[in-house]
């Protein structure tokens, strides 16, 4: 299990770390030298897997500076990758969820991001798909999605839906669920 960056005394970091567990359910922690001096601390962004190598996307390194960068750890190396968009890219986030998708169908890779709070102090509602092969990103604004939203909670369920839990806006904390099937692009609210 990988960590990476965060916040401390209002103060954001750039360390990564491991954490180790065996059967004996003993503990290991490591921390993981940052070979990178381009990687900016941060805090309020997101990380996925694909199972090997770890992917950081966004986040902020103070009230004003947010950050719109996809970075790839490689594991076996253990370097640091920018990947560098051809095309247009999503907006700087902070506090939205992401996702690594492996389609069974089309065997393609990709890194689904929802929502966040927006440079400009928005909750956004986006969704936008990074394609690991062809290194581009497609936003959709879709229809029946989550009103705007940041700090939601969010996980994979199946491997084939990304569920998001509550978020907040700037007057409302919310108590919904949603599915948005990775597959088909699609919303469904989710009723409890």
């Amino acid at each position: 299990h990988f960590f990476f960056g965060g916040e401390s005394r209002e103060k954001t970091n750039s360390q990564l770390v491991t954490i180790k567990d065996d059967r004996n359910m003993s503990i290991e922690i490591d921390s993981i030298e940052n070979n990178s001096p381009n990687i900016h601390s941060r805090s309020g962004h997101s990380l996925c897997s694909d199972g090997k190598d770890i992917y950081v996307f966004g986040g902020k390194k103070s009230n004003y500076d947010f950050f719109d960068d996809l970075w790839k750890y490689e594991t076996e190396t253990k370097t640091w990758q920018l990947l560098t968009p051809r095309q247009t890219k999503p907006s700087k986030r902070a506090f939205h969820c992401c996702c690594f998708y492996h389609s069974p169908s089309t065997n393609k890779q990709t890194i689904t991001v929802f929502g966040g709070l927006g440079d400009k102090k928005k909750p956004l509602d986006d969704i936008a798909v990074f394609d690991i092969d062809t290194c581009n990103w497609t936003i959709y604004e879709l229809f029946n999605s989550p009103s705007p939203r940041y700090s939601m909670g969010s996980c994979i369920c199946n491997e084939s839906f990304l569920i998001i839990v509550g978020g907040r806006d700037e007057r409302y904390v919310f108590n919904d669920v949603y599915s948005f099937d990775l597959a088909h692009k699609m919303w469904k609210k989710i009723v409890v």
